[in-house]
C-alpha cells in the first residue's frame, strides 16, 4: 500500500470536526426548545380549557339558583332589613325577592312570605355573590347569608314591567304606570301592537318612551300614529328597582352574571371571563 493510500484511508474515516459538532449541538438544543415550548404551552391551554369549563358550569348553577328563587317569587322589595343590616335593592349589585311561604305539602300560606337576597360583597372587583334567605317556620329553607359565587366581575340585575294598555283610535300617547330607567345594557324599551313589534322612534309607524314631566310623572309611551279602537298595546321596558312605587309593576327580573378565573398554568398564566344571563317572571306573572 502506498503513503497517498494511506492518507485518503485517514481522510475518509475521520470524525466531525469540533465547529461541526458546536453546530449540529446548537441545532438539537434549538429543536428541543420549541418542543419544550409546545408541550409546555399545550399544559397550559389545557389547563385553560378545563378551568373555564369549569367556571362556566359553576356559574350556570348560580344562575340556575337564581332564576328558581326569582321564579317562586311574587314581587321584588326596594328594601329589607334582617339581623340589623337593611337591605336595597339596585340594578348594580342587589336584589330582594319576596316568595309566598308554602306549608311541608307545598300548599302556599296565606299572608305569609320568605325573603331571598342576592347581594354583592366587596369594595372593589373581584366580589362574591352571597345569598340570604329568611323564612317563616315549615317554608322553604333557611339560607345564612352564604357565598355563591366567587371571582365575580359584576353582577346586573335589571327589572322589568310588562304593560299592556288598549288603544281608542283617537289617543296617539299611553300613560306608564312606572318610570323607564337605566342606561347602556341595564336599560330594555321594546312595544308592540297586536302582537307586532314597532320599532322605536320618533317617526309616524314608530314609537317612543317619552321621559317624566310634572304632568305625567311616570312618563309615556308615544306612538306617530294612534292605534286603532281595541288594539292590544304591550310595552316592555326596565325600572327602578330600589323605587317602592314600583315595586308592584315588575313582572320579571334580568341577571348578567359576569365571573372571572386567572389560572396559573405552566408556561404563564391564563384568564377566563365567563358572561351568562338568565330571564325569569315572577310568580303568578
Amino acid at each position: 500500500m502506498t503513503t497517498s493510500h494511506v492518507i485518503a484511508r485517514r481522510r475518509r474515516v475521520r470524525g466531525f470536526s469540533l465547529i461541526e459538532s458546536m453546530f449540529a449541538m446548537v441545532i438539537f438544543a434549538f429543536i428541543m426548545a420549541i418542543a419544550a415550548w409546545a408541550i409546555v404551552d399545550s399544559a397550559r391551554m389545557g389547563n385553560a380549557t378545563y378551568a373555564s369549563v369549569t367556571n362556566e358550569t359553576s356559574t350556570r348553577q348560580q344562575l340556575d339558583k337564581f332564576i328558581a328563587d326569582a321564579h317562586a317569587s311574587s314581587s321584588v322589595l326596594a328594601t329589607y332589613t334582617t339581623g340589623g343590616t337593611t337591605y336595597t335593592s339596585s340594578t348594580t349589585g342587589t336584589l330582594i325577592l319576596k316568595a309566598p311561604s308554602y306549608d311541608s305539602s307545598g300548599s302556599i300560606i296565606s299572608n305569609s312570605y320568605d325573603y331571598i337576597v342576592y347581594h354583592l360583597v366587596g369594595n372593589a372587583a373581584p366580589y362574591t355573590l352571597n345569598r340570604l334567605v329568611v323564612t317563616t317556620a315549615g317554608s322553604r329553607p333557611a339560607c345564612s347569608d352564604t357565598t355563591i359565587a366567587t371571582n365575580v366581575n359584576a353582577a346586573t340585575f335589571v327589572c322589568l314591567v310588562d304593560q299592556t294598555m288598549t288603544g281608542d283610535g283617537n289617543s296617539k300617547n299611553f300613560d306608564l304606570n312606572s318610570a323607564v330607567y337605566g342606561s347602556g345594557s341595564t336599560l330594555v324599551q321594546g312595544a308592540t301592537r297586536n302582537g307586532d313589534a314597532v320599532s322605536l322612534g320618533t317617526g309616524t309607524a314608530q314609537v317612543q318612551f317619552l321621559a317624566p314631566t310634572v304632568a305625567k310623572p311616570l312618563g309615556q309611551l308615544a306612538f306617530g300614529v294612534a292605534p286603532i279602537s281595541g288594539a292590544t298595546i304591550d310595552a316592555l321596558y326596565s325600572v327602578n328597582p330600589s323605587l317602592a312605587a314600583n315595586q308592584p309593576n315588575i313582572t320579571a327580573v334580568n341577571l348578567d352574571l359576569k365571573v372571572q378565573t386567572t389560572n396559573a398554568g405552566l408556561g404563564g398564566s391564563a384568564v377566563q371571563s365567563d358572561e351568562i344571563t338568565g330571564r325569569t317572571n315572577l310568580h303568578n306573572h
